[in-house]
């Protein structure tokens, strides 16, 4: 048995807030919505220790405390808890709001079962206590929901079915200084690759075509972004891939400190595909910015805070794809167009409305497009001047301390043509809420940044998932009465809703064509048909993959969109 010792101290992590605002909206009885119970443990337990378990379900988890205790409070994220941990201890129960474990009677340790976060059947590896390896081999298990709020002794780690990783103490966050931070723990035998100074923690169940294909990326992701800022002088990646039957493909990842977290999971990726490549890529390189980034300040939904955080790694991922060539000209300028559409979408007449309107959405699109009007502001000494030369001088100014818009608009007037400060003033303005996205735009396009696209390019296939998605979510906004989801699935779009929620509409019903137009390539005219039906009163036609046509209420007026393009002159 292998022992790896971390003081036990309470840190909240930037992610941890993340989760929480997050949470609020998603789970019902949050740690913010239940008063807290009182916890008296009686005698404090100096030291814990805590036995990881192997399981087929996940990891167990053996509390063992030095005195016996009445109750256990742990550090925040009870959202979490309630939602994965399993007690199996007689007599214990874990509070309502998910942070004390309280025993009938004092006892010196307790169990529970680690299992995996699943939100709407969807295994989400980002905020996830345990994530087993696709191979069975290995776990990742993030020792922050472990840990206590206070205590004044040391925790440790043991392992039984599992051995810590080799490099234990070595890679990423792990290390047995005082002090440091939780983290992941890597426990089994994963395949390692060394890359320069980078561990590589490989699932031996990835595809190896992902494989190659992330590492490589990765590897002239680092080189491009040394010559922005100081990157850590160790890195370790893991790479994990796990639920192969689940249809479709979906990813998650996460950052702390020195480590990139990339997960997959789904049957799409055994299968190479260029289209999924290139969302691999930009996947990874998004997560390695925030090892760049992530000093902003934190902050809540409508300050502006995530917008920058999360729409600068957007924009850099697709910058360093540009640099590369792994994006063409015309890619570019189209993920460009991508961020405004996806970014106008949202409800919302200021970024601060946007964003408290939607927090999973506005921070990458709406972000994102911030960073491309600023760019557009810069000098073009040589070449094309992108984004990235705005971190780089943002990050050289602060030498490591926390930032957030006001120091990036100083850095981008230092690097800017001084003919486009006002556009710069527009842009502050837009951040600090007292212009909106139609002034904002409006004023861009005068200065020929953007123009406005045309009914011919909206008709476009390409641009048919876009409305397709759009027009479906106000219609059943309008029709249903309660909680809804639309899933899309080979370009058919599934709803997901209770019986009661929407009147007429079965659950799990696949939508293939709305008012006469195929949703596949004629999204922009069921969009433009479904605007008339709505002003003249008429229902909504809906037709399933088997020919059967239901009908819905509109429920209110369509909202409609002006949509613009990044001109020649970007």
């Amino acid at each position: 048995m292998t022992i790896c010792t971390i003081n036990f101290i309470k840190h909240v992590l930037r992610k941890f807030l993340r989760i929480d605002i997050a949470f609020a909206a998603l789970v019902a009885g949050n740690a913010y919505a239940v008063a807290p119970e009182a916890c008296d443990p009686g005698p404090v337990a100096r030291d814990i220790q805590i036995v990881i378990t192997k399981s087929a379900e996940g990891a167990v988890a053996s509390y063992r405390f030095s005195e016996p205790v009445n109750c256990f409070r742990l550090a925040d994220a009870g959202s979490v808890r309630k939602l994965t941990w399993k007690m199996l201890t007689a007599g214990t129960r874990l509070s309502e709001n998910g942070n004390v474990v309280f025993m009938e009677k004092a006892r010196t340790g307790f169990q529970v079962l680690l299992q995996p976060f699943q939100y709407d059947g969807q295994i989400d590896r980002t905020y996830s206590p345990v994530i087993v390896f696709g191979d069975g081999s290995s776990a990742a298990i993030y020792t922050a929901y472990l840990l206590g709020e206070s205590q004044p002794g040391k925790m440790t780690f043991n392992y039984r079915g599992f051995s810590p990783f080799a490099p234990v103490g070595k890679i990423g966050h792990q290390s047995d200084v005082a002090g440091e931070h939780p983290g992941y723990l890597i426990v089994g035998s994963p395949m390692l690759v060394q890359q320069g100074k980078a561990s590589m923690i490989l699932d031996r169940a990835l595809p190896v075509w992902l494989r190659a294909e992330v590492t490589k990326q990765l590897r002239q992701g680092v080189a491009t972004l040394s010559s922005v800022a100081a990157l850590p002088g160790k890195m370790s990646y893991l790479l994990t891939y796990t639920d192969p039957r689940s249809p479709g493909a979906y990813w998650r990842g996460d950052t702390l400190h020195q480590f990139v977290r990339l997960n997959f999971f789904g049957e799409k990726w055994q299968h190479e595909d260029p289209a999924l490549a290139a969302a691999a890529t930009r996947f990874g390189l998004h997560e390695l910015f925030h090892l760049v980034n992530d000093r902003i300040r934190s902050g809540q939904p409508g300050d502006g805070s995530l917008s920058l955080l999360e729409g600068g790694a957007e924009a850099a991922a697709a910058t360093l794809m540009h640099r590369s060539g792994e994006l063409d000209d015309t890619g570019f300028v189209a993920n460009m167009d991508s961020a405004i559409m996806r970014c106008l979408a949202v409800t919302g007449d200021t970024l601060a409305d946007k964003e408290r309107n939607n927090t999973r959405s506005t921070p990458y699109a709406c972000g994102e497009m911030l960073q491309y009007l600023a760019a557009s502001t810069l000098k073009k000494k040589v070449g094309q001047a992108d984004m990235l030369a705005i971190w780089k001088a943002l990050l050289s100014r602060q030498k490591g301390e926390a930032y957030g818009w006001d120091e990036f608009f100083v850095a981008l007037r230092q690097e800017a043509d001084p003919a486009a400060l006002e556009q710069i003033s527009m842009l502050e303005k837009l951040v600090g809420g007292t212009a909106s996205w139609h002034e904002t735009l409006g004023f861009f396009e005068a200065r020929s940044v953007l123009r406005k696209r045309d009914d011919a390019e909206l008709r476009r296939p390409e641009q048919s998932a876009f409305y397709a998605k759009f027009i479906l979510w106000q219609m059943l906004e309008g029709h249903c009465n309660g909680r809804f989801g639309i899933n899309s699935i080979n370009a058919d779009y599934i709803l997901d809703a209770p019986p009661e929620s929407c009147s007429g509409l079965p659950d799990k019903f696949r939508i293939v064509a709305m008012n006469g137009h195929r949703l596949a390539d004629e999204g922009y005219g069921a969009y433009r048909e479904q605007i008339r039906r709505c002003a003249a009163g008429e229902l909504t036609e809906l037709k399933d993959d088997q020919g059967e046509i239901r009908t819905a209420t509109c429920g209110k007026a369509v909202r409609q969109l002006q949509l613009y393009s990044f001109g020649r002159n970007h």
